[in-house]
């Protein structure tokens, strides 16, 4: 049995140096796929002797490997693996590395071109035996314009290690833009980014639309039973519990909070419910021109795997979405005014005047996303008229995802708790309560 050394990788939970032992290894062609365990999360990476940088090297009994996506013939060793599972979508021709996208991505993101220079974006996944749909979410949305065209895919056994998909070459980052406009509103210069807003919504629900014509069984709608809203309470329990063992204590929060999230789980009885894209924010987003894409399906890379097939209402996302908001917020207050994490946590308790202004800001924002959002979507996904009524439904989901994104900073990032917590302790966007 080999032992494998790593440090320093983003896709592991842990950030310290660990050394594992190898549970199997899949050889082909020169790319060996190796699995193992590391505390309770299972990985699989493919590796591959090369040349490339050492943060994407680890030594398997003393002998370094590259993190096979960093090879640039990759892709051309593993199409001629029997053992590997390759569904094409469009012939490629011999693909050349171009260079590493999205350094800061949990899994590896890189740009490869074609030889008539075309470029796609390979993407491996690193999480082992976890519900992947995220090439599913590509097929059904293609030719939609809702989302980058899927190329192809490749697996081992069920598990699917890859995608190569189309590269949305010059997009910006939606995230990037709400940033800028709220350091803007914080210097004095209140700016609400509405024609950027209005092509978010518009995506979203059109999105939200073409799931509800899924006939597939991984996403075909269907009306919430009861045991759904357990399922959805029994999750939100499952981080809250996490987080208090973590040391974390949200009781106070909790107190005020509990019963609004039950009672918005309950009004989802009897209605639609999808297949979600499950992680979407703004920055799980490109915008180029006017078209807006939607990236990522793999969904929360923190959900416990029993959760992972919850079908759930549409606005689930848009609470996602409006959640990011609270990101945008507390590190715009702490880059602007130059403040720790830990420091910025407790200005955003202190309900300063430049807080109420950061909130005010998000409130508008969240306003002008969700009016767009409404004139667009099909009123069987979203039963709601008016903003006040979809703010009702988006208040549940907006606390689980909180306290899922605090249980998985705890996890992942420890330090940035602090703007998984302030911003559920001063409800910003307040979403008009």
């Amino acid at each position: 049995m080999k032992t494998i050394f790593l440090s320093g990788k983003r896709w592991m939970r842990t950030r310290e140096p660990v050394s594992v032992l190898i549970s199997s290894a899949e050889a082909c062609n020169g790319v060996t796929i190796v699995k193992f365990k590391a505390g309770d999360t299972e990985y699989v990476v493919p590796v591959e002797k090369c040349s490339c940088p050492s943060k994407h090297t680890m030594e398997i009994d003393g002998e370094v490997f590259c993190e096979a996506e960093y090879c640039p013939d990759f892709l051309q060793r593993l199409s001629s693996c029997s053992s590997i599972k390759l569904r094409k979508h469009a012939s490629v021709q011999a693909l050349r590395l171009e260079g590493v996208l999205a350094e800061d991505a949990t899994n590896p993101h890189l740009i490869v071109s074609a030889e008539s220079g075309e470029k796609f974006v390979l993407k491996g996944y690193r999480l082992s035996s976890r519900w992947n749909p995220e090439p599913a979410f590509l097929e059904h949305l293609s030719n939609t314009g809702i989302s980058p065209g899927l190329i192809l895919s490749y697996s081992l056994d069920e598990q699917v290690l890859g995608i190569l998909t189309e590269y949305i070459e010059g997009g910006t980052d939606p995230g990037s833009i709400l940033y800028e406009s709220m350091v803007s509103t914080l210097q004095g210069d209140y700016r609400v980014p509405e024609s950027e807003l209005g092509g978010v919504a518009a995506t979203i629900a059109a999105f939200h639309n073409r799931m509800l014509e899924c006939k597939e069984d991984w996403c075909r709608p269907r009306y919430a039973e009861r045991t759904d809203i357990d399922r959805w309470l029994g999750r939100t329990a499952f981080y809250r519990l996490k987080l208090e063992k973590l040391g974390w204590n949200i009781g106070k929060a909790w107190a005020y909070l509990s019963q609004p999230v039950e009672e918005g789980f309950s009004r989802s009885l009897g209605q639609r419910i999808l297949r979600t894209h499950g992680d979407l924010h703004f920055s799980q987003m490109l915008m180029k021109s006017n078209n807006f894409y939607i990236l990522d399906f793999e969904g929360e890379p923190g959900r416990p795997a029993e959760f992972q097939r919850d079908l759930e209402p549409a606005i689930r996302d848009v609470a996602t979405m409006l959640r990011g908001l609270s990101y945008i917020v507390f590190f715009a207050i702490a880059n602007t005014l130059k403040l720790s994490q830990e420091e910025a946590f407790n200005y955003v308790l202190s309900g300063d005047s430049r807080v109420r202004l950061a909130s005010d800001w998000a409130q508008e924002v969240s306003d002008v996303l969700l009016e767009a959002y409404l004139r667009r979507i099909n009123r069987e996904i979203v039963p709601a008229s008016s903003p006040e009524e979809a703010y009702r439904l988006v208040l549940p989901w907006f606390v689980e995802r909180a306290l899922y994104e605090a249980y998985y900073e705890a996890s992942y990032r420890a330090d940035n708790i602090y703007a998984a917590l302030a911003t559920l302790y001063k409800t910003i966007p307040p979403l008009n309560l």
